[in-house]
């Protein structure tokens, strides 16, 4: 029987501090692990591959992707490289508004309570 583990990140391949991301280059730097399987190289990373794929080879770790996309020409995965960047950029900006409309929340909560800004008469 085989030992494996099996690591998903739910996060972009632009986001290069995904949980399941460095725990995997963790375990290669330790020289745990034989065998990475991925379904496509970009969702290992879609940036900075060769550099995940250097640390492996250096540490004896094999990569197999399993689905290989190379059917797609060079204009096509620029196409997907530049919609992958507008769609991360969004998300932070998503993100930042989202955190500023918690921030205003609060502020407004602390006010209703009396723990801050204007009193009321």
């Amino acid at each position: 029987m085989a030992d494996f583990k099996v690591f998903s990140d739910t996060a972009s391949g632009l986001n290069t501090s995904r949980k399941g991301l460095s725990r995997i280059l963790d375990w290669i730097e330790q020289d745990q692990v034989k065998t990475v399987f991925i379904t496509h190289k970009d969702r290992l990373s879609r940036f900075g591959f060769e550099f995940i794929e250097r640390l492996c080879k250096e540490h004896g770790t094999d990569i197999v992707i399993l689905e290989s996309r190379e059917d797609k020409n060079a204009q096509e995965e620029l196409a997907e490289d530049l919609m992958s960047l507008i769609a991360s950029f969004s998300g932070r900006i998503h993100g930042l508004r989202s955190s500023r409309r918690k921030e205003l929340a609060l502020q407004a909560e602390n006010m209703i309570e009396g723990k801050g800004g204007f009193d009321h008469e």
